[in-house]
């Protein structure tokens, strides 16, 4: 790890934000052992889940972080689920499952998963006990790099160029790849109904390539998310985080941002609130090997000003 230490103290860093870290627990739920990837919907509910291992399962918890929901796809399985976000689009919200992991890099193929995004019942949410949910996938997306199988753990939403954002985990740094979601029924436009997306009853699913775009000077990322208005890209990994700003339709690489984190004991998981005021933050590991329970932590978003290159 001394070599990424190095790394990291020859770029500038952000202070500190001013508001301390806020820690939770997520509980009420033993089978949640390594929380891989967050994501936060419009409603305030946390859905995250397992590495590989688990079921096709995720799990959902309210703001205090208790167990509220169970939702497990059919018609899928896991094989290793890294990261989750939000799609937004339409007057609708998805979230879509990477199962994008592969140490060995020998996967042939990847995918992406998107499930329409449960409704929530408020009203007995205060005393309900967890429900369990079932939801086969609206679409999938099988895909290739177009150098090869690669390992990666992060996978987020570009709500400006409409396109899923795969980023690589290696030492060299975080190479970015894209797939516009164009070609999914789901997000076409209805004929019925303007501005929304066309209904679709059978599933839907592609086999694509994605393409190469920016790369990223942040070895090892586990995790990422990109602000709901789409000019602000967060990178996590097992040290600090990494914010990007956008110009235009590139990421400014150059005006990169590393920031300190909480000390998690394998920190892989990061998300906007959708506010983009805060981080969300999990672990794979509990405070001490006898917690059953999860840690999630909320941080204030340090603030970056593109165009500034690091001294």
């Amino acid at each position: 790890m001394g070599v990424i230490t190095l790394f990291f103290a020859c770029l500038q860093p952000l202070p500190t934000a001013a508001a301390p870290p806020k820690e939770l627990r997520l509980r009420g739920l033993p089978q949640l052992t390594e929380s891989s990837g967050v994501c936060i919907d419009d409603k305030g509910h946390i859905w995250t889940h397992n590495d590989s291992g688990d079921e096709a399962v995720l799990y959902g918890f309210d703001q205090q972080g208790q167990h509220r929901d169970t939702l497990r796809l059919t018609s899928t399985t896991a094989i290793d689920w890294e990261d989750i976000c939000l799609v937004r689009h339409a007057g609708r919200t998805w979230i879509a499952v990477g199962d994008i992991g592969d140490n060995g890099r020998s996967r042939k193929t990847v995918y992406i998963h998107i499930i329409e995004c449960p409704a929530s019942n408020p009203a007995k949410e205060a005393t309900a006990s967890p429900r369990e949910l079932k939801a086969s996938p609206a679409a999938t997306i099988e895909f290739t790099y177009p150098g090869g199988p690669l390992d990666a753990e992060s996978l987020c939403f570009d709500p400006i160029k409409m396109s899923f954002v795969i980023g690589s985990k290696e030492f060299v740094g975080c190479r970015l790849f894209e797939i516009p979601i164009g070609k999914l029924a789901i997000f076409q436009p209805s004929a019925k109904e303007p501005g929304k997306s066309q209904p679709v009853s059978n599933p839907t699913r592609i086999t694509t390539r994605a393409s190469a775009t920016e790369t990223v000077a942040f070895p090892l990322a586990t995790g990422a998310d990109i602000s709901p208005d789409g000019k602000m890209l967060v990178l996590c990994g097992y040290g600090p985080g990494a914010l990007v700003p956008r110009k235009q339709d590139t990421w400014e690489t150059t005006a990169i941002r590393i920031f300190p984190l909480p000390k998690r004991r394998q920190g892989e998981a990061i998300c906007f609130l959708p506010d983009a005021s805060s981080l969300l933050l999990t672990s794979e590991l509990g405070p001490n090997p006898e917690s059953s329970e999860t840690p999630l932590h909320v941080i204030a978003t340090p603030q970056v000003k593109p165009g500034k290159s690091p001294r």
